[in-house]
């Protein structure tokens, strides 16, 4: 028999039930519009649609970087900039580049199946991800301290350093990586959190440590000796967003708020599953993936290269600093002329798998044109706010006599052709076309050896080391814009094909009809 309780209960569980329809049937129709814009919607509305939001909050992340980057210089000074050319580019390489290449492989997987409405597939392929990226974020967090302790030590960074070689590899891998599968899963909500969160703790908890301590201390025994503050406010920060999204993907929920997530993770720390056949296949498949890094490996490499040389050429101290600042703001305030490319090959990446699928490459060559103009009217306004405002001056340590105009005029180019580089490795990830993805690095380090060489040997204290830096990317943009001009042909040769194929159908049914009508 029902009690009372129960059959008040009825209606409310009901009423629950219809909001919970009501939510599911929203979000579907949100996905079926999105769907039909990505095939032939108006290219505007979609980029803003897909690389607006995404754009916003990684500009949002870099300035508060820059933040971080102000707190530091003023504690520490010049030596901040030369410890940063060694250890951000190399914690770089192990935190970002390698996780973030096996998260765009299977990005780009998880799209496809979606498209073909394959849910245990998916669901599969999100538990071996998660097994691959453990699997790797460990071995990158031990490549990362061993790789911290052979470079040159700087005593206030040393322990930052050590503790982000550790934690950001590992942490990133269950954290900010999923961002480009959230991406995929079109939850941009999710993606904006994720992107804006993390920065925001961050720096929350730097202000806070770095206001009980005053720059300007002459007293040794209260002066600020390590940069401390940000060694905290990074790891915290970086452990929070990895318990974060690995509570959210095994389906929890965290604050009342609803997880919106379809394919949870089940069952994926059981050892039996990581030698199973399906791991080992796609952890080898995945592995492939990481090919695609070795170009964006490339620029950290060459930054870390030209800041060892830069003392063995130079004999003057002064000049020194200054190229050692000159390489910092080429390096680091360069990377507010990547996001761009960044989010707009998120933007690509979305609609390339569905035209693909679709067989519409006209689509697919216009929203490559779209891309690459839109990537340059975003860098130019980029490099007008960096020439025209006083950010970069107002960093402790830096000498208002030197002219950065040529060093930012480099590094919004650089970014400008990071856009068609990425483009064009997301398409042979799609192609499964991995030696294309050697390609672009060979020449790339062979640029950068044969300047770093040339400098040393005939140019001396003349040399521009961040000039080198940009021909050893425009290297590989140029070989980047050779590959895109063979896929858009390619495209169109297809799109051809197939509109005579539909041509010969159409005079065939024609003949058909008439044959009918004759009978």
């Amino acid at each position: 028999m029902q009690t009372a309780t129960d059959t008040a209960k009825l209606p409310q569980q009901s009423q629950e039930q219809k909001e919970l329809q009501h939510d599911e049937d929203f979000r579907t129709k949100v996905k079926t519009r999105l769907a039909e814009q990505v095939l032939n919607g108006n290219q505007l509305i979609l980029s803003l649609n897909l690389f607006v939001p995404q754009f916003v909050a990684l500009l949002f992340e870099v300035i508060i970087s820059f933040v971080s980057a102000y707190f530091q210089s003023k504690y520490f000074g010049e030596v901040y900039y030369e410890s940063a050319l060694y250890y951000l580019p190399y914690i770089q390489i192990v935190q970002k580049f390698l996780p973030y290449a096996l998260a765009q492989m299977h990005a780009i997987n998880v799209q496809k199946l979606i498209i073909q409405n394959k849910k245990e597939e998916i669901v599969e392929l999100n538990n071996n991800h998660f097994r691959i990226q453990l699997v790797y974020g460990i071995i990158l967090s031990i490549a990362g301290i061993v790789g911290i302790m052979l470079l040159k030590k700087f005593d206030a960074f040393q322990t930052y350093a050590a503790v982000q070689g550790i934690f950001q590899p590992i942490c990133t891998a269950f954290s900010m990586c999923y961002s480009l599968i959230f991406a995929m899963e079109n939850r941009r909500l999710l993606v904006i959190s994720l992107i804006s969160a993390r920065p925001v703790i961050q720096i929350m908890i730097e202000a806070y440590a770095y206001s009980f301590y005053d720059a300007a201390e002459t007293d040794a025994a209260q002066k600020l000796t390590t940069n401390f503050p940000t060694t905290l406010g990074a790891t915290i920060s970086y452990v929070l967003m990895a318990v974060w999204i690995v509570w959210l993907n095994y389906g929890k929920t965290m604050l009342g708020v609803t997880n919106l997530n379809e394919y949870p993770l089940k069952d994926v720390m059981k050892p039996i599953n990581f030698c199973s056949k399906g791991f080992f296949k796609q952890f080898f498949k995945y592995s492939l993936a990481l090919l695609s890094a070795i170009t964006n490996i490339a620029y950290p490499v060459s930054i870390i290269v030209s800041v060892q040389d830069v003392v063995k050429v130079y004999k003057d101290a002064d000049t020194i600093v200054e190229m050692q600042f000159k390489l910092f703001v080429f390096f680091y305030f360069g990377q507010i002329f990547r996001i761009a490319a960044t989010s707009l090959n998120y933007m690509y990446t979305h609609i390339a798998i569905n035209n693909q699928l679709a067989e519409n490459f006209k689509r697919i060559n216009s929203t490559l044109v779209t891309i690459i103009v839109l990537s340059g009217i975003v860098n130019v306004l980029l490099f007008f706010l960096m020439t025209q405002t006083n950010l970069i001056d107002t960093f402790s340590g830096t000498s208002h006599s030197i002219s950065l105009t040529n060093t930012l005029l480099y590094a919004g180019l650089s970014g400008f052709g990071q856009t068609i580089t990425e483009v064009v490795i997301t398409d042979s990830i799609i192609d499964s076309s991995y030696v294309l993805l050697l390609v672009l690095p060979i020449f790339k380090f062979i640029q950068l050896f044969i300047g770093a060489d040339y400098l040393k040997t005939k140019i001396g204290d003349e040399a521009d080391f961040v000039m080198v830096l940009f021909f050893t990317e425009m290297n590989s943009t140029g070989c980047a814009v050779v590959i895109l001009l063979i896929n858009i042909v390619k495209n169109y040769l297809k799109n051809r094909k197939i509109n005579k194929g539909k041509k010969k159908d159409n005079k065939k049914q024609s003949l058909d009809e008439q044959l009918a009508a004759l009978k």
